[in-house]
């Protein structure tokens, strides 16, 4: 699958993510702007972890995300992709479905930096509740919307538009792709659920289906679940 001008990825490419940002994608295409950079999400996240290691180094959550969160601020890059900003997408559904489902606001930061600062309220924390706050009232506004996770299917999208999960050349990924798709045409989705893309470019809403979850059984790694379509109502 050498990448050549005008060729497109001959297989659909999926996003998970969730209703929140659903009338951005659906009105600007997927990856047209950066929701996170807009909200701030990544200047939180900075804010609050001093007051977490002072006021909740001890509590579950915080204990478990911890390292995880700190890679997130650092924006590191390595075994595992702590980088966020980019669209990602996949060949595979059930990687995009996985991600949607276990991402509660549709992005891993900011589930990641939302989840952690209700623990900051919960507790009072002065600090939060007022400076905090004032800097920051539209990701506090997020703590009480409960959105549902959205999957993003997109169709022909130029192989030109499409790096490396870690932002390098493609070559490599689509030759697994090429692989997979030769020795094991009935187990893609299995076969790919490691390979991911970034998006160089925005894509057309011309070329996408939005699609909701709807999970019928949990399962972190594996659930089961309905999708349905969203169609955009015709005006009359």
């Amino acid at each position: 699958m050498a990448q050549t001008a005008g060729e497109v990825f001959d297989l659909p490419l999926y996003h998970g993510t969730s209703t929140l940002f659903l009338e951005d994608i659906r009105r600007l295409g997927l990856g047209a702007k950066d929701p996170l950079e807009e909200l701030g999400v990544l200047d939180l996240a900075r804010d609050i972890q001093p007051l977490l290691d002072e006021h909740a180094a001890d509590h579950a959550i915080y204990k478990r995300r911890r390292h995880s969160f700190e890679l997130m601020i650092q924006q590191r890059a390595g075994s595992r992709n702590f980088q966020h900003g980019q669209t990602y997408v996949s060949p595979s559904p059930g990687t995009a479905v996985r991600y949607a489902v276990n991402k509660r606001y549709g992005s891993e930061l900011l589930t990641y930096t939302l989840d952690l600062l209700q623990v900051l309220v919960d507790k009072g924390v002065p600090a939060v509740t007022d400076s905090l706050y004032r800097r920051h009232r539209r990701l506090f506004q997020l703590l009480d919307v409960s959105p549902a996770p959205l999957l993003v299917e997109l169709a022909g999208v130029p192989t030109g538009s499409l790096q490396a999960e870690d932002g390098s050349d493609p070559t490599n990924s689509f030759e697994h792709v090429r692989r997979m798709k030769a020795e094991f045409p009935d187990r893609l989705d299995v076969m790919l659920q490691q390979t991911n893309f970034r998006l160089k470019s925005g894509s057309s809403p011309e070329c996408m289906r939005l699609l909701l979850i709807s999970v019928t059984r949990w399962d972190s790694l594996s659930p089961e679940y309905l999708l349905y379509e969203l169609v955009p109502q015709q005006r009359v």
